[in-house]
Protein backbone atom coordinates (compact mmCIF):
# COMPACT_ATOMS: atom_id res chain seq x y z
CA UNK A 1 0.00 0.00 0.00
CA UNK A 2 2.84 2.35 0.60
CA UNK A 3 5.70 3.63 -1.46
CA UNK A 4 9.40 3.71 -0.55
CA UNK A 5 10.14 4.28 3.10
CA UNK A 6 11.05 7.69 4.42
CA UNK A 7 14.33 8.56 6.09
CA UNK A 8 12.82 7.46 9.42
CA UNK A 9 13.35 3.85 8.38
CA UNK A 10 17.06 4.45 7.88
CA UNK A 11 17.87 5.62 11.37
CA UNK A 12 18.21 2.35 13.23
CA UNK A 13 21.83 1.13 13.26
CA UNK A 14 20.74 -1.94 15.21
CA UNK A 15 19.13 -3.20 11.98
CA UNK A 16 21.84 -1.84 9.71
CA UNK A 17 22.07 -4.69 7.24
CA UNK A 18 18.32 -5.30 7.03
CA UNK A 19 17.60 -1.62 6.46
CA UNK A 20 20.19 -1.39 3.69
CA UNK A 21 18.82 -4.41 1.87
CA UNK A 22 15.10 -4.11 2.52
CA UNK A 23 13.92 -0.55 3.10
CA UNK A 24 15.66 1.17 0.24
CA UNK A 25 17.92 3.36 2.39
CA UNK A 26 21.05 4.44 0.56
CA UNK A 27 24.32 2.93 1.71
CA UNK A 28 25.64 6.39 2.52
CA UNK A 29 22.77 7.08 4.89
CA UNK A 30 23.14 3.73 6.62
CA UNK A 31 26.90 4.01 7.06
CA UNK A 32 26.52 7.52 8.41
CA UNK A 33 24.23 6.17 11.13
CA UNK A 34 26.53 3.27 12.05
CA UNK A 35 27.42 3.04 15.68
CA UNK A 36 24.11 4.40 16.92
CA UNK A 37 23.33 2.97 20.33
CA UNK A 38 20.49 3.52 22.76
CA UNK A 39 21.23 5.51 25.86
CA UNK A 40 19.05 3.17 27.93
CA UNK A 41 17.28 -0.19 27.72
CA UNK A 42 14.57 -0.08 25.03
CA UNK A 43 11.18 0.97 26.38
CA UNK A 44 8.16 -1.21 25.55
CA UNK A 45 5.56 0.08 23.10
CA UNK A 46 3.11 2.53 24.64
CA UNK A 47 -0.62 2.84 23.98
CA UNK A 48 -1.85 6.40 24.28
CA UNK A 49 -5.25 7.51 25.57
CA UNK A 50 -8.13 7.04 23.08
CA UNK A 51 -9.87 10.17 21.90
CA UNK A 52 -13.07 10.92 20.02
CA UNK A 53 -12.56 11.81 16.34
CA UNK A 54 -16.10 12.21 15.04
CA UNK A 55 -18.60 15.02 15.41
CA UNK A 56 -20.60 15.33 18.64
CA UNK A 57 -24.25 14.33 18.29
CA UNK A 58 -23.85 12.22 15.15
CA UNK A 59 -23.80 8.44 14.73
CA UNK A 60 -20.43 7.44 13.28
CA UNK A 61 -19.74 3.86 12.14
CA UNK A 62 -17.63 1.69 9.80
CA UNK A 63 -14.20 3.31 10.25
CA UNK A 64 -11.20 2.69 8.03
CA UNK A 65 -7.67 3.85 8.68
CA UNK A 66 -4.35 4.24 6.84
CA UNK A 67 -0.88 5.23 8.06
CA UNK A 68 1.96 6.19 5.72
CA UNK A 69 5.66 5.38 6.37
CA UNK A 70 6.46 8.71 8.14
CA UNK A 71 3.53 8.17 10.54
CA UNK A 72 0.79 10.43 9.11
CA UNK A 73 -2.68 9.02 9.85
CA UNK A 74 -5.98 9.31 7.96
CA UNK A 75 -9.29 7.92 9.24
CA UNK A 76 -12.60 7.79 7.33
CA UNK A 77 -16.06 6.61 8.38
CA UNK A 78 -19.77 6.70 7.56
CA UNK A 79 -21.82 9.16 9.63
CA UNK A 80 -25.52 9.84 10.12
CA UNK A 81 -26.82 13.14 11.44
CA UNK A 82 -30.56 13.77 11.50
CA UNK A 83 -31.05 10.84 9.09
CA UNK A 84 -28.59 12.33 6.61
CA UNK A 85 -25.51 10.25 5.84
CA UNK A 86 -22.05 11.43 4.79
CA UNK A 87 -18.52 10.04 4.59
CA UNK A 88 -16.23 11.90 6.99
CA UNK A 89 -12.44 12.08 7.32
CA UNK A 90 -9.86 13.30 9.81
CA UNK A 91 -6.07 13.41 9.56
CA UNK A 92 -3.18 13.62 11.99
CA UNK A 93 0.29 14.58 10.74
CA UNK A 94 3.18 12.83 12.45
CA UNK A 95 3.94 14.69 15.67
CA UNK A 96 0.86 16.91 15.19
CA UNK A 97 -2.77 16.98 16.29
CA UNK A 98 -6.00 15.55 14.89
CA UNK A 99 -7.87 17.71 12.41
CA UNK A 100 -11.56 18.50 12.66
CA UNK A 101 -13.87 16.11 10.73
CA UNK A 102 -14.40 16.94 7.07
CA UNK A 103 -17.28 15.68 4.89
CA UNK A 104 -16.05 13.94 1.74
CA UNK A 105 -19.52 13.26 0.33
CA UNK A 106 -22.71 15.27 0.02
CA UNK A 107 -25.59 14.26 2.33
CA UNK A 108 -27.56 11.18 1.23
CA UNK A 109 -30.03 8.61 2.52
CA UNK A 110 -27.27 6.00 2.58
CA UNK A 111 -23.47 5.71 2.50
CA UNK A 112 -21.39 2.62 3.27
CA UNK A 113 -18.12 0.77 2.67
CA UNK A 114 -15.68 3.69 3.19
CA UNK A 115 -12.03 2.82 2.55
CA UNK A 116 -8.90 5.00 2.63
CA UNK A 117 -5.51 4.22 1.09
CA UNK A 118 -2.15 6.01 1.23
CA UNK A 119 0.99 5.71 -0.88
CA UNK A 120 3.65 8.39 -0.75
CA UNK A 121 1.82 11.71 -0.89
CA UNK A 122 -1.26 10.11 -2.48
CA UNK A 123 -4.36 9.77 -0.28
CA UNK A 124 -7.66 8.49 -1.70
CA UNK A 125 -10.97 7.39 -0.20
CA UNK A 126 -13.78 5.41 -1.83
CA UNK A 127 -17.33 4.58 -0.73
CA UNK A 128 -20.84 3.76 -1.94
CA UNK A 129 -23.68 6.34 -1.79
CA UNK A 130 -27.34 6.33 -2.71
CA UNK A 131 -28.04 9.12 -5.22
CA UNK A 132 -31.83 8.82 -5.13
CA UNK A 133 -31.97 6.15 -7.83
CA UNK A 134 -29.00 3.86 -7.41
CA UNK A 135 -26.09 3.02 -5.18
CA UNK A 136 -23.05 4.62 -6.80
CA UNK A 137 -19.30 4.23 -6.24
CA UNK A 138 -17.56 7.50 -5.42
CA UNK A 139 -13.96 8.51 -4.78
CA UNK A 140 -12.15 11.58 -3.45
CA UNK A 141 -8.45 12.36 -3.26
CA UNK A 142 -6.47 14.78 -1.12
CA UNK A 143 -4.32 17.54 -2.58
CA UNK A 144 -0.74 16.54 -1.67
CA UNK A 145 0.39 20.18 -1.39
CA UNK A 146 -2.46 21.73 0.60
CA UNK A 147 -3.85 18.65 2.35
CA UNK A 148 -7.38 19.67 1.30
CA UNK A 149 -9.77 17.06 -0.05
CA UNK A 150 -10.95 17.49 -3.64
CA UNK A 151 -14.66 17.10 -4.49
CA UNK A 152 -15.96 13.56 -4.89
CA UNK A 153 -16.04 11.89 -8.30
CA UNK A 154 -18.67 9.31 -9.27
CA UNK A 155 -17.13 6.22 -10.87
CA UNK A 156 -19.96 3.77 -11.52
CA UNK A 157 -22.25 3.73 -14.54
CA UNK A 158 -25.72 5.34 -14.37
CA UNK A 159 -28.63 2.98 -13.85
CA UNK A 160 -26.59 0.29 -12.10
CA UNK A 161 -26.17 -0.33 -8.38
CA UNK A 162 -22.57 -0.32 -7.17
CA UNK A 163 -21.64 -2.05 -3.92
CA UNK A 164 -18.57 -2.63 -1.75
CA UNK A 165 -16.04 -0.49 -3.67
CA UNK A 166 -12.34 -1.00 -3.01
CA UNK A 167 -9.37 1.07 -4.13
CA UNK A 168 -5.59 0.78 -4.44
CA UNK A 169 -2.91 3.37 -5.22
CA UNK A 170 0.75 2.94 -6.13
CA UNK A 171 3.69 5.17 -5.22
CA UNK A 172 3.45 7.11 -8.50
CA UNK A 173 -0.18 8.01 -7.90
CA UNK A 174 -1.85 5.53 -10.28
CA UNK A 175 -5.15 4.40 -8.74
CA UNK A 176 -7.54 1.52 -9.41
CA UNK A 177 -11.08 1.21 -8.01
CA UNK A 178 -13.27 -1.89 -8.26
CA UNK A 179 -16.80 -2.71 -7.09
CA UNK A 180 -19.64 -5.19 -7.50
CA UNK A 181 -22.31 -3.94 -9.90
CA UNK A 182 -25.77 -5.17 -10.83
CA UNK A 183 -28.20 -4.37 -13.64
CA UNK A 184 -30.93 -6.21 -15.52
CA UNK A 185 -28.29 -8.26 -17.35
CA UNK A 186 -26.73 -9.57 -14.15
CA UNK A 187 -23.86 -8.96 -11.72
CA UNK A 188 -20.32 -7.97 -12.72
CA UNK A 189 -17.17 -6.62 -11.18
CA UNK A 190 -16.58 -3.12 -12.57
CA UNK A 191 -13.36 -1.09 -12.49
CA UNK A 192 -12.02 2.39 -13.13
CA UNK A 193 -8.38 3.46 -13.51
CA UNK A 194 -6.75 6.83 -12.90
CA UNK A 195 -3.20 7.38 -14.16
CA UNK A 196 -0.92 9.47 -11.96
CA UNK A 197 -1.67 13.15 -12.50
CA UNK A 198 -4.63 12.35 -14.76
CA UNK A 199 -8.38 11.87 -14.60
CA UNK A 200 -10.48 8.79 -13.99
CA UNK A 201 -10.92 6.77 -17.16
CA UNK A 202 -14.26 5.26 -18.24
CA UNK A 203 -15.64 2.35 -16.24
CA UNK A 204 -15.05 -1.12 -17.68
CA UNK A 205 -16.27 -4.59 -16.71
CA UNK A 206 -13.74 -7.07 -15.35
CA UNK A 207 -15.92 -10.12 -16.12
CA UNK A 208 -19.03 -11.02 -18.13
CA UNK A 209 -22.38 -10.90 -16.25
CA UNK A 210 -22.89 -13.57 -13.59
CA UNK A 211 -25.76 -14.63 -11.34
CA UNK A 212 -23.95 -12.95 -8.44
CA UNK A 213 -20.70 -11.21 -7.52
CA UNK A 214 -19.50 -9.84 -4.19
CA UNK A 215 -16.57 -8.78 -2.00
CA UNK A 216 -13.96 -7.53 -4.51
CA UNK A 217 -10.45 -6.57 -3.44
CA UNK A 218 -7.64 -5.02 -5.49
CA UNK A 219 -3.90 -4.32 -5.37
CA UNK A 220 -1.76 -2.18 -7.66
CA UNK A 221 1.99 -2.67 -8.16
CA UNK A 222 4.57 0.06 -8.77
CA UNK A 223 4.06 -0.20 -12.54
CA UNK A 224 0.31 0.40 -12.36
CA UNK A 225 -0.55 -3.27 -12.97
CA UNK A 226 -3.62 -4.43 -11.02
CA UNK A 227 -4.85 -7.73 -9.62
CA UNK A 228 -8.45 -8.10 -8.46
CA UNK A 229 -10.20 -10.96 -6.65
CA UNK A 230 -13.89 -11.41 -5.89
CA UNK A 231 -16.56 -13.99 -5.06
CA UNK A 232 -18.75 -15.06 -7.96
CA UNK A 233 -21.51 -17.54 -8.71
CA UNK A 234 -23.14 -18.79 -11.88
CA UNK A 235 -26.04 -20.05 -9.79
CA UNK A 236 -24.63 -23.27 -8.32
CA UNK A 237 -21.98 -22.47 -5.72
CA UNK A 238 -19.57 -19.57 -5.18
CA UNK A 239 -15.90 -19.41 -6.13
CA UNK A 240 -13.01 -16.99 -5.68
CA UNK A 241 -12.09 -15.53 -9.07
CA UNK A 242 -9.15 -13.35 -10.08
CA UNK A 243 -8.13 -11.18 -13.02
CA UNK A 244 -5.05 -9.16 -13.99
CA UNK A 245 -4.72 -5.81 -15.75
CA UNK A 246 -1.38 -5.17 -17.44
CA UNK A 247 0.26 -2.32 -19.29
CA UNK A 248 -2.18 -2.58 -22.22
CA UNK A 249 -5.06 -1.57 -19.95
CA UNK A 250 -7.10 -4.70 -20.68
CA UNK A 251 -8.29 -7.18 -18.07
CA UNK A 252 -7.26 -10.81 -18.48
CA UNK A 253 -9.72 -13.67 -18.59
CA UNK A 254 -11.17 -14.67 -15.24
CA UNK A 255 -9.23 -17.33 -13.35
CA UNK A 256 -10.89 -19.46 -10.66
CA UNK A 257 -8.73 -19.67 -7.53
CA UNK A 258 -10.98 -21.79 -5.33
CA UNK A 259 -13.29 -24.71 -5.46
CA UNK A 260 -17.04 -24.22 -4.98
CA UNK A 261 -18.58 -22.89 -1.78
CA UNK A 262 -22.32 -23.18 -1.14
CA UNK A 263 -22.44 -20.33 1.40
CA UNK A 264 -20.92 -17.46 -0.57
CA UNK A 265 -19.02 -16.25 2.52
CA UNK A 266 -15.61 -16.41 0.85
CA UNK A 267 -14.44 -12.86 1.74
CA UNK A 268 -11.30 -12.89 -0.47
CA UNK A 269 -8.46 -10.54 0.50
CA UNK A 270 -5.27 -9.53 -1.35
CA UNK A 271 -1.81 -8.40 -0.30
CA UNK A 272 1.00 -7.18 -2.57
CA UNK A 273 4.56 -8.14 -1.72
CA UNK A 274 7.57 -5.95 -2.55
CA UNK A 275 8.63 -8.53 -5.16
CA UNK A 276 5.37 -7.96 -7.04
CA UNK A 277 4.00 -11.34 -5.98
CA UNK A 278 0.38 -11.26 -4.82
CA UNK A 279 -1.12 -13.35 -2.02
CA UNK A 280 -4.85 -14.07 -1.89
CA UNK A 281 -6.62 -15.53 1.14
CA UNK A 282 -10.27 -16.47 1.64
CA UNK A 283 -12.54 -18.72 3.68
CA UNK A 284 -14.41 -21.63 2.09
CA UNK A 285 -16.87 -24.22 3.29
CA UNK A 286 -15.55 -27.76 2.81
CA UNK A 287 -17.88 -30.49 3.94
CA UNK A 288 -18.91 -29.72 7.52
CA UNK A 289 -16.33 -27.01 8.27
CA UNK A 290 -14.99 -23.74 6.91
CA UNK A 291 -11.26 -23.30 6.28
CA UNK A 292 -8.91 -20.51 5.22
CA UNK A 293 -7.14 -21.07 1.91
CA UNK A 294 -4.45 -19.14 0.07
CA UNK A 295 -2.94 -18.87 -3.40
CA UNK A 296 -0.01 -16.84 -4.72
CA UNK A 297 0.43 -15.13 -8.07
CA UNK A 298 4.08 -14.94 -9.07
CA UNK A 299 5.05 -11.59 -10.58
CA UNK A 300 7.62 -13.18 -12.87
CA UNK A 301 5.37 -15.60 -14.73
CA UNK A 302 1.96 -14.30 -13.80
CA UNK A 303 0.70 -17.77 -12.84
CA UNK A 304 -1.38 -18.53 -9.76
CA UNK A 305 -0.37 -21.38 -7.49
CA UNK A 306 -2.86 -24.04 -6.52
CA UNK A 307 -5.02 -23.16 -3.53
CA UNK A 308 -3.77 -24.58 -0.22
CA UNK A 309 -5.41 -24.74 3.19
CA UNK A 310 -3.55 -22.76 5.86
CA UNK A 311 -5.97 -23.00 8.79
CA UNK A 312 -6.00 -26.12 10.98
CA UNK A 313 -8.79 -28.62 10.45
CA UNK A 314 -11.54 -28.71 13.04
CA UNK A 315 -12.77 -25.26 14.11
CA UNK A 316 -14.40 -23.09 11.48
CA UNK A 317 -12.07 -20.37 10.16
CA UNK A 318 -13.86 -17.24 8.93
CA UNK A 319 -13.21 -13.79 7.42
CA UNK A 320 -9.40 -13.84 7.04
CA UNK A 321 -7.37 -10.62 6.86
CA UNK A 322 -3.80 -10.45 5.53
CA UNK A 323 -0.86 -8.06 5.81
CA UNK A 324 2.63 -8.14 4.29
CA UNK A 325 5.74 -5.99 4.65
CA UNK A 326 8.63 -4.97 2.41
CA UNK A 327 10.98 -7.75 3.41
CA UNK A 328 8.52 -10.53 2.61
CA UNK A 329 6.90 -11.34 5.96
CA UNK A 330 3.18 -12.11 5.84
CA UNK A 331 0.55 -12.45 8.57
CA UNK A 332 -3.06 -13.64 8.48
CA UNK A 333 -5.74 -13.43 11.18
CA UNK A 334 -9.21 -14.93 11.19
CA UNK A 335 -12.16 -15.67 13.45
CA UNK A 336 -12.17 -19.22 14.79
CA UNK A 337 -15.46 -20.83 15.78
CA UNK A 338 -16.11 -24.07 17.65
CA UNK A 339 -18.66 -25.25 20.24
CA UNK A 340 -16.77 -23.47 23.04
CA UNK A 341 -17.14 -20.05 21.39
CA UNK A 342 -15.28 -17.68 19.11
CA UNK A 343 -11.60 -16.81 19.01
CA UNK A 344 -8.89 -15.05 17.02
CA UNK A 345 -6.14 -17.05 15.34
CA UNK A 346 -2.97 -15.57 13.83
CA UNK A 347 -0.62 -17.18 11.34
CA UNK A 348 2.81 -15.78 10.46
CA UNK A 349 5.19 -16.48 7.59
CA UNK A 350 8.65 -15.01 7.76
CA UNK A 351 10.36 -14.06 4.49
CA UNK A 352 11.31 -17.06 2.32
CA UNK A 353 9.93 -19.49 4.90
CA UNK A 354 6.82 -21.62 5.26
CA UNK A 355 3.82 -20.61 7.35
CA UNK A 356 4.46 -21.11 11.04
CA UNK A 357 2.10 -22.73 13.54
CA UNK A 358 -1.22 -20.98 14.25
CA UNK A 359 -1.43 -18.93 17.45
CA UNK A 360 -4.69 -18.51 19.35
CA UNK A 361 -4.70 -14.87 20.48
CA UNK A 362 -8.02 -15.02 22.36
CA UNK A 363 -10.67 -17.71 22.80
CA UNK A 364 -14.08 -18.44 24.34
CA UNK A 365 -15.53 -15.13 23.17
CA UNK A 366 -19.29 -14.80 22.84
CA UNK A 367 -19.63 -11.99 20.29
CA UNK A 368 -18.19 -10.21 17.24
CA UNK A 369 -14.44 -10.21 16.68
CA UNK A 370 -13.61 -8.82 13.20
CA UNK A 371 -9.82 -9.23 13.64
CA UNK A 372 -7.38 -7.04 11.70
CA UNK A 373 -3.59 -7.30 11.30
CA UNK A 374 -0.68 -4.99 10.49
CA UNK A 375 3.07 -5.54 9.94
CA UNK A 376 5.93 -3.05 10.02
CA UNK A 377 9.14 -3.37 7.93
CA UNK A 378 11.06 -4.98 10.81
CA UNK A 379 8.51 -7.78 11.08
CA UNK A 380 6.66 -6.59 14.19
CA UNK A 381 2.98 -7.60 14.00
CA UNK A 382 -0.03 -6.01 15.66
CA UNK A 383 -3.51 -7.59 15.72
CA UNK A 384 -6.76 -6.00 16.94
CA UNK A 385 -10.30 -7.30 17.37
CA UNK A 386 -13.58 -6.70 19.20
CA UNK A 387 -13.87 -8.91 22.31
CA UNK A 388 -17.44 -9.48 23.48
CA UNK A 389 -18.05 -10.61 27.06
CA UNK A 390 -20.26 -9.47 29.97
CA UNK A 391 -22.82 -7.99 27.62
CA UNK A 392 -20.62 -5.57 25.68
CA UNK A 393 -17.62 -5.55 23.32
CA UNK A 394 -14.21 -3.95 23.90
CA UNK A 395 -11.41 -3.50 21.39
CA UNK A 396 -8.36 -5.57 22.26
CA UNK A 397 -4.87 -5.83 20.79
CA UNK A 398 -1.91 -8.20 20.87
CA UNK A 399 1.57 -7.79 19.43
CA UNK A 400 4.41 -9.98 18.22
CA UNK A 401 7.92 -8.55 17.97
CA UNK A 402 10.16 -9.60 15.11
CA UNK A 403 12.53 -11.47 17.42
CA UNK A 404 9.85 -13.30 19.41
CA UNK A 405 7.83 -16.43 18.86
CA UNK A 406 5.08 -15.56 21.32
CA UNK A 407 2.31 -13.01 21.02
CA UNK A 408 1.71 -10.66 23.91
CA UNK A 409 -1.33 -11.11 26.11
CA UNK A 410 -4.45 -9.29 24.89
CA UNK A 411 -4.72 -5.69 26.02
CA UNK A 412 -8.00 -3.75 26.16
CA UNK A 413 -7.82 -0.45 24.23
CA UNK A 414 -11.38 0.85 24.56
CA UNK A 415 -13.03 1.77 27.84
CA UNK A 416 -15.42 -0.72 29.51
CA UNK A 417 -19.16 -0.33 29.78
CA UNK A 418 -20.18 0.13 26.13
CA UNK A 419 -19.77 -1.61 22.80
CA UNK A 420 -16.63 -0.86 20.75
CA UNK A 421 -16.68 -2.45 17.31
CA UNK A 422 -14.98 -2.78 13.91
CA UNK A 423 -11.38 -1.92 14.88
CA UNK A 424 -8.88 -0.99 12.17
CA UNK A 425 -5.08 -0.96 12.58
CA UNK A 426 -2.03 0.24 10.64
CA UNK A 427 1.70 0.65 11.35
CA UNK A 428 4.27 3.04 9.92
CA UNK A 429 7.84 2.44 8.77
CA UNK A 430 9.39 2.09 12.24
CA UNK A 431 6.67 0.51 14.34
CA UNK A 432 4.48 3.43 15.40
CA UNK A 433 0.84 3.11 14.46
CA UNK A 434 -2.81 3.79 15.18
CA UNK A 435 -6.09 1.99 15.79
CA UNK A 436 -9.61 3.33 15.19
CA UNK A 437 -13.02 1.88 16.08
CA UNK A 438 -16.67 2.79 16.59
CA UNK A 439 -17.87 3.02 20.23
CA UNK A 440 -21.30 3.65 21.71
CA UNK A 441 -21.16 6.55 24.20
CA UNK A 442 -24.64 6.07 25.63
CA UNK A 443 -26.34 8.30 23.06
CA UNK A 444 -24.68 7.58 19.73
CA UNK A 445 -21.75 5.82 18.14
CA UNK A 446 -18.51 7.81 17.92
CA UNK A 447 -15.28 7.05 16.10
CA UNK A 448 -12.35 6.80 18.48
CA UNK A 449 -8.65 6.67 17.67
CA UNK A 450 -5.61 5.75 19.70
CA UNK A 451 -1.90 6.11 18.99
CA UNK A 452 0.62 3.30 19.34
CA UNK A 453 4.08 4.63 20.22
CA UNK A 454 6.54 1.92 19.27
CA UNK A 455 9.74 3.84 18.49
CA UNK A 456 11.92 6.77 19.46
CA UNK A 457 12.05 10.28 18.01
CA UNK A 458 13.12 11.02 14.46
CA UNK A 459 16.41 12.91 14.25
CA UNK A 460 16.54 15.37 11.38
CA UNK A 461 18.73 18.25 10.17
CA UNK A 462 21.69 16.90 12.10
CA UNK A 463 24.62 19.34 11.85
CA UNK A 464 27.96 18.02 13.14
CA UNK A 465 31.15 19.70 11.84
CA UNK A 466 33.41 17.30 10.02
CA UNK A 467 36.51 19.06 11.35
CA UNK A 468 37.62 21.71 13.81
CA UNK A 469 40.59 23.37 15.49
CA UNK A 470 41.73 23.05 19.09
CA UNK A 471 40.47 25.99 21.14
CA UNK A 472 37.78 27.10 18.67
CA UNK A 473 34.13 26.55 19.50
CA UNK A 474 32.14 24.22 17.25
CA UNK A 475 28.37 24.33 16.87
CA UNK A 476 26.17 21.18 16.89
CA UNK A 477 22.47 21.11 15.99
CA UNK A 478 19.64 18.65 15.46
CA UNK A 479 15.84 18.62 15.33
CA UNK A 480 13.89 15.82 16.99
CA UNK A 481 10.24 14.92 16.41
CA UNK A 482 8.25 12.00 17.70
CA UNK A 483 5.16 10.67 15.95
CA UNK A 484 3.04 10.29 19.10
CA UNK A 485 4.88 11.55 22.19
CA UNK A 486 6.68 14.70 23.25
CA UNK A 487 10.46 14.79 22.98
CA UNK A 488 11.69 14.83 26.59
CA UNK A 489 15.40 15.44 26.11
CA UNK A 490 18.23 15.83 23.60
CA UNK A 491 21.72 15.07 24.90
CA UNK A 492 25.17 15.16 23.31
CA UNK A 493 28.36 13.24 24.02
CA UNK A 494 31.37 14.90 22.38
CA UNK A 495 33.74 11.94 22.62
CA UNK A 496 36.24 13.62 24.92
CA UNK A 497 34.46 12.96 28.19
CA UNK A 498 32.23 16.03 28.04
CA UNK A 499 28.52 16.38 27.30
CA UNK A 500 25.90 18.91 26.25
CA UNK A 501 22.17 19.15 25.78
CA UNK A 502 19.51 20.79 23.65
CA UNK A 503 18.70 21.18 19.97
CA UNK A 504 21.57 23.65 19.53
CA UNK A 505 24.79 23.46 21.52
CA UNK A 506 28.49 24.21 21.24
CA UNK A 507 31.74 22.64 22.34
CA UNK A 508 35.42 23.55 22.35
CA UNK A 509 37.95 20.74 22.08
CA UNK A 510 41.16 21.12 24.11
CA UNK A 511 43.22 18.54 22.25
CA UNK A 512 43.68 17.28 18.73
CA UNK A 513 42.32 13.93 17.56
CA UNK A 514 39.34 12.19 16.01
CA UNK A 515 36.27 12.18 18.24
CA UNK A 516 32.94 10.36 18.04
CA UNK A 517 29.99 12.65 18.70
CA UNK A 518 26.71 11.01 19.74
CA UNK A 519 23.34 12.73 19.94
CA UNK A 520 20.49 11.01 21.76
CA UNK A 521 16.81 11.98 21.81
CA UNK A 522 14.37 10.48 24.32
CA UNK A 523 10.61 10.79 24.17
CA UNK A 524 8.20 11.07 27.08
CA UNK A 525 7.55 7.31 27.24
CA UNK A 526 11.25 6.39 27.27
CA UNK A 527 11.94 5.49 23.64
CA UNK A 528 15.42 6.47 22.51
CA UNK A 529 17.06 7.29 19.18
CA UNK A 530 20.84 7.85 18.90
CA UNK A 531 23.15 8.72 16.02
CA UNK A 532 26.95 9.06 15.91
CA UNK A 533 29.21 11.20 13.75
CA UNK A 534 32.96 11.76 13.68
CA UNK A 535 34.82 15.05 14.13
CA UNK A 536 38.53 15.51 13.26
CA UNK A 537 40.17 18.19 15.41
CA UNK A 538 43.62 19.50 14.49
CA UNK A 539 46.09 21.52 16.50
CA UNK A 540 45.90 25.32 16.28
Amino acid sequence: MFGPLSSRACRRASVLVVQALVTGCTLTAVVAAAGAAPAAAPAPPKWLTPRDLSEVGADAVIPDLAVDPPGNVVVVWAQAKQSSWTVQAVARPAGGTWSAPHALSVPADHVASPQVVVSGSNVLAVWERYDGRNLIAQVADRNPKTGAWNPATSLSLPGRDAQAPRIAVDERGDAMAVWASVSASGWTIQSAFRPAGGSWQPTVAVEPPEAGTAAPDVVLDRFGHAVVVWASTAGSGWRVNAAYRGSNGAWSKTFALSGPDPSGSLAPQLALESTGDVIAVWSRSIGTSTVVEQATRAAAGGAWSAATQISPSGPDALAPEIAVNQRGDAAVVWTSSDPSGLGVVALLRRASRAWGPPAMLVSDVSGPLAPQIALDPKGDALAVWSHSTSGYSRVQAAGLSAGSRSWSSPRALSRPGADALIPQVALDAVGDGAVAWARYNGQSFVIQGVGYDGSGPELDKLAVPASGVVGKRLTFAVTAKDVWSAVRSITWSFGDGTAGSGRLTGHTYTRAGRFTVQVTATDSVGHVTSVRRSVSVRAA
